[in-house]
């Protein structure tokens, strides 16, 4: 059984109330995404607030929405937001996210999601845990139609996904009008393959930054330097 909380060095995130767990993906593309420059950031698909917290920790003058669709999953968030350090720059909707886009005026310099992806795999009885986890709430045309609205014109989508889904990423992403600007591949150790892709896409074309990482390079729990690196200022 998954614990009940999940404690990072600046705040804690509670989980009891939520499908969906703390785990590696969100950390991930929460530490990875390229916020340094985002005034206006959004966090689709909140959860637990985890990634929109990150965002707050990691731009000290960023303005953060975050989007549930879950109505536990969005107490949670606001919950875990209300006790965090940031919590005046996020503001919390219960909303999906067609509602959220074909109704909002606001725009933003970059959205950030850990979205469900796993639509070819046994769907879970829980329904909450379904719609956390499966794309029939969500998928990827869905959130680069949204994205597309949303942002400004220099701005950036993040995402993190399954690697084998990436054929179908660069289609959907030309359909929409976006461009992958940084691409990183995520390898559990030195000898599997990538099981995740970190991406970045823009609607400017420019050349695309593509590396990888590795998250246990030297056996299990000892973690490569560059993980470590990456989600430092978060784990303990």
């Amino acid at each position: 059984m998954a614990n009940q909380w999940f404690r990072f060095k600046q705040f804690t995130i509670n989980q009891n109330r939520t499908a969906m767990k703390v785990g590696t993906d969100g950390v991930l593309v929460g530490a990875w995404a390229n916020v340094s420059d985002s005034s206006k950031i959004l966090d689709v698909g909140t959860g637990t607030g985890l990634i929109a917290i990150m965002a707050a920790q990691r731009n000290a003058t960023a303005s953060i929405d975050a989007i549930e669709v879950d109505c536990g999953a969005f107490n949670q968030a606001k919950e875990n937001v209300q006790a965090c350090a940031w919590s005046e720059r996020i503001n919390l909707h219960l909303i999906d996210f067609r509602s959220f886009y074909e109704n909002s005026a606001q725009r933003f310099d970059h959205i950030i999601t850990n979205p469900p992806f796993y639509n070819s795999t046994l769907k879970p009885a829980q329904k909450e845990r379904a719609v956390a986890r499966h794309d029939e709430s969500l998928d990827l045309s869905g959130i680069m139609e949204g994205a597309a609205a949303l942002l400004y014109d220099m701005g950036r989508l993040s995402m993190i996904l399954p690697a084998a889904t990436f054929p179908d990423l660069k289609t959907i992403a030309q359909k929409n009008g976006f461009f992958i600007s940084a691409l990183t591949y995520v390898k559990p150790t030195p000898t599997k393959a990538p099981h995740r892709i970190l991406v970045e896409l823009n609607q400017t074309k420019a050349a695309c930054e593509v590396n990888e990482i590795i998250i246990e390079e030297f056996g299990r729990h000892q973690y490569s330097d560059a993980y470590k690196q990456l989600t430092g200022p978060f784990y303990l």
